[in-house]
């Protein structure tokens, strides 16, 4: 584990200070990364992805991000509607619950911060499955996890849900709007090995857009995320101290990983990922690496992964 004071920390601000963002994510569009101390704008209307320019930008609004973001900004404006009505604003006060909104923002931030769990999880469970059935195609498969809010979580995304239960259910991949999306996807999964363009440089196969995760809370808020992967290979995700797990023990490990808080962090492209946690830093959270194992010892996971 490297020392804390050479991890590019990912900081995650208060709910109140507004939406959060990897400031090193990539190029939501091209995946090309920004250099170390750089970032990307992003989209001013919903703050969720960055570009590295205009061309990008505009590309990726043609492929889809323009009705995604209008979407995103309709949802928050009903739900704040909803938080202005007296009648749910009382059941909120005798339940203990925060505003609609900030469970929104809290749940939003915590799909973002276990993006790499569940990527591992699902992973995992498809190499599972296909001991027992080689026959499956993992391509068409999708995990929803289901997941209860927890009133004290103190603001913390990486505690406001505590994973409930998890499944494999089939699922169709979504058809690309126009042919020359699909030009465009096969021309990123054909380029040579190291094109800092290329999204699976180290695979020459067709990729297909699919719903790989879907997260359904216990208060009525759903997420899909999705990754463009091959239909040759399991869905990658970046080496890890949790690597050595038994995969037939998938939900396990993504249901003590959460319930511990532990967070896993890629500090490069398809690089290693560190096992870290977030910590109160002003008003908002920072991302911090674990210095030794006893941070899994001390969530019960090094005998259970």
């Amino acid at each position: 584990m490297p020392a804390s004071s050479t991890v590019d920390r990912l900081r995650f601000r208060a709910i109140e200070a507004g939406l959060i963002r990897n400031k090193s994510a990539a190029c939501d569009y091209c995946m090309t990364w920004p250099s170390r101390g750089q970032h990307f704008p992003v989209c001013k209307r919903c703050h969720h992805v960055a570009y590295c320019s205009r061309a990008c930008q505009e590309a990726a609004w043609l492929l889809g991000h323009k009705s995604l973001c209008e979407e995103d900004v309709r949802f928050h404006e009903e739900i704040q509607t909803l938080d202005a009505d007296p009648n749910i604003v009382a059941q909120q006060i005798a339940q203990s619950l925060p505003p609609m909104e900030h469970r929104c923002r809290l749940f939003e931030d915590f799909t973002r911060v276990y993006k790499n769990t569940a990527q591992c999880a699902i992973s995992a469970a498809m190499r599972h499955v296909r001991r027992e059935d080689a026959t499956v195609d993992f391509t068409r498969e999708c995990m929803c996890i289901d997941l209860a809010y927890q009133r004290d979580c103190g603001g913390n995304p990486s505690l406001a849900y505590s994973v409930v239960n998890a499944q494999i259910y089939p699922a169709q991949p979504y058809p690309f709007p126009t042919q020359d999306v699909g030009g465009e996807i096969a021309k990123w999964s054909t380029e040579p090995a190291g094109s800092s363009d290329t999204i699976l440089p180290n695979h020459r196969t067709f990729v297909e857009l699919v719903p790989s995760v879907e997260w359904c809370t216990d208060d009525g808020f759903r997420m899909s995320a999705c990754f463009l992967e091959p239909s040759t290979v399991l869905p990658h995700c970046g080496p890890s101290p949790l690597h050595v797990m038994d995969d037939s023990l998938w939900f396990c490990y993504l249901q003590r990983t959460i319930a511990a808080g532990l967070v896993l962090r890629e500090q490069a492209p398809e690089g290693p990922m560190y096992v870290g946690f977030l910590k109160k830093s002003g008003p908002g959270w920072r991302w911090r690496p674990l210095k030794s194992a006893n941070g899994l010892r001390s969530a019960s996971l090094s005998t259970q992964l």
